[in-house]
């Protein structure tokens, strides 16, 4: 105890001796001091907790846990976070018993590392105000090393293109995306000149600009609220247009085969229309080779897609849109399995992907 009230002896006639010897200072220039030197005090030491899974916490998550010697008040706990390998740092609030706030701690692994969902390794300078005996003083407890996963985004359920191909419609649903997984959609067209810069947006977004997305340079998407450029294909060809809304990055992949078959008429038949010939309920070619149907209604059975209302060309696959409501069909394949309901149906008969988007 007398060593620590030695050192704040000598902290406060360094403190002094500084500011009886600043006789040449401007009287009316700021004055600004250093951050004050953080000292180490037996037996109060940080320990890192388990590994931290954003995904299965709630507000607050556990970091450390603190170690406090006898007769030591502490308050104003908090983290310096840096990145393995990084030379920024990102300062968070803590309780004296470790927790930090859950959202804080996702905004600095996105800060540092981006959304992918997968472990992330920080070191944590752990620091608090620390009172003995009436003396103040800045603590460092220590350095703990960390490790997050970061939470998964929430990624909307559907897509859809705003651009040349529907006019710049910020609330047209007939471009939508083809969903290939949670975070990644795509479009194959003919991306021809007038019709080859696009933005997107959300299923909830629709009649604003509120949720679109945009060019955001390099590969990358980026928000609206940004004021990012339009997409644009490479040519005015035949490309798939892919995003990756857990990494915020797109590509456009060219094909192969720029001469791709075209097709007079392309139904949706099943259980609900008995097969019956004549009976298909015909789509819309929005864009060249992808098709589109609002207002299906369907009741529970199976559903394949076929070319002029024959069996020459078809398409199923034994997907149940009950569980997936997305999927690639298969040529000649067996039933796709849909429940009562109305649907707005998107098809494309290059890359034979499908989406039924209850309405």
């Amino acid at each position: 105890m007398k060593k620590i009230l030695f050192f704040g002896g000598l902290l406060l006639s360094a403190m002094t001796f500084v500011s009886c010897n600043d006789d040449f200072a401007d009287w009316t220039a700021p004055q600004s001091n250093p951050q004050e030197e953080a000292v180490t005090l037996p037996g109060l030491t940080a320990t890192a907790a388990a590994a931290i899974d954003l995904n299965n916490v709630g507000s607050s998550v556990q970091a450390f846990t603190l170690s406090v010697p006898a007769e030591t008040t502490v308050e104003n706990v908090r983290i310096e976070l840096t990145p393995e390998g990084g030379t920024g740092s990102t300062t968070l609030d803590a309780t004296v018993d470790g927790s930090l706030d859950s959202a804080a701690v996702q905004a600095v692994v996105e800060e540092y590392y981006g959304k992918r969902v997968e472990p992330r390794a920080f070191t944590g300078r752990v620091l608090a105000d620390i009172m003995v005996d009436g003396q103040a003083f800045l603590a460092n407890a220590g350095t703990v090393n960390l490790t997050v996963t970061p939470k998964a985004p929430l990624y909307a359920a559907q897509y859809y293109i705003i651009g040349g191909m529907n006019g710049w419609d910020n609330a047209g649903t007939t471009l939508a995306f083809y969903k290939e997984s949670d975070a990644v959609f795509s479009y194959t067209a003919n991306w021809t000149a007038g019709n080859d810069e696009l933005k997107f947006t959300t299923d909830t977004g629709l009649g604003t600009w509120d949720e679109a997305y945009g060019d955001g340079g390099n590969g990358t998407i980026l928000s609206n609220e940004t004021n990012p450029g339009n997409f644009k294909a490479p040519s005015n060809e035949y490309y798939t247009f892919t995003i990756d809304m857990e990494n915020m990055t797109y590509t456009w992949t060219r094909l192969d085969n720029q001469n791709p078959t075209s097709y007079n008429s392309i139904g949706i038949v099943g259980d609900f229309t008995t097969w019956a010939d004549g009976a298909d309920v015909l789509m819309t070619e929005v864009t060249p080779h992808n098709w589109y149907a609002s207002g299906v209604n369907i009741t529970a059975g199976g559903v394949k897609f076929r070319v002029d209302g024959g069996w020459d060309v078809n398409w199923g696959g034994d997907t149940n849109i009950a569980d997936q409501n997305y999927g690639t069909g298969v040529s000649g394949g067996g039933n796709l399995t849909v429940p009562d309901g109305t649907y707005s149906v998107y098809f494309n008969d290059i890359t034979a992907q499908f989406v039924f988007v209850a309405e």
